[in-house]
């Protein structure tokens, strides 16, 4: 069963409390999120508990696809919610150490009412691009172990733009028929 948030217990010391206590946290140290999060490294999220062992800076890229994505499709939900499902529903990897894993990541936004088809293909999202709202690129960098998650949306005008790619301050810009500079492992597709 897919959990939802609860709230703050007066026993903190079960694992499951101590979810919510660094939920509690979070919402406490988050006055309000921006609109979106252009990247993990912004000052208002980055310092924020991503599981037990991470930061939203160092481990978070999941979760701010996730806000993003959901804010885009007009689902939107608050950012420490998001965090706090997450761990509840187990997608943080070794506690939040090693980020986020791809393995719940349809499941998560099913259960927000979000429409996700995976492509595993880059050729393929390129040449789907059109039809869907949002997509979220989960890529390996060439020559590493290291792995990212960052958004792809559409504009009004057509146009693609990314978040929490590169551009920390606002929309990035991508052009899928040119060669990716990573390995595409999955694209979510959102319509």
């Amino acid at each position: 069963m897919w959990k939802k948030p609860a709230p703050l217990p007066a026993d903190l010391n079960s694992i499951k409390n101590q979810k919510t206590l660094r939920f509690a946290e979070n919402t406490a140290a988050l006055d309000k999120a921006p609109e979106y999060i252009f990247s993990q490294n912004n000052p208002a999220v980055k310092k924020l508990h991503y599981g037990r062992y991470g930061t939203v800076g160092a481990n978070g890229c999941g979760s701010v696809v996730l806000y993003n994505a959901l804010r885009a499709l007009g689902k939107p939900v608050p950012y420490p919610e998001i965090i706090y499902e997450m761990e509840l529903n187990h997608m943080l990897r070794f506690f939040g150490k090693l980020g986020t894993s791809p393995l719940r990541f349809s499941r998560f936004l099913r259960e927000h009412g979000a429409d996700c088809e995976p492509l595993y293909s880059y050729s393929e999202l390129a040449k789907r691009i059109g039809e869907f709202k949002v997509v979220i690129m989960y890529m390996q960098y060439k020559k590493s172990l290291m792995r990212h998650y960052f958004l792809i949306i559409k504009k009004p005008d057509g146009s693609l733009a990314t978040l929490n790619r590169g551009n920390p301050n606002g929309f990035g810009s991508i052009d899928l028929s040119k060669p990716f500079d990573g390995h595409m492992l999955t694209a979510y597709c959102l319509k």
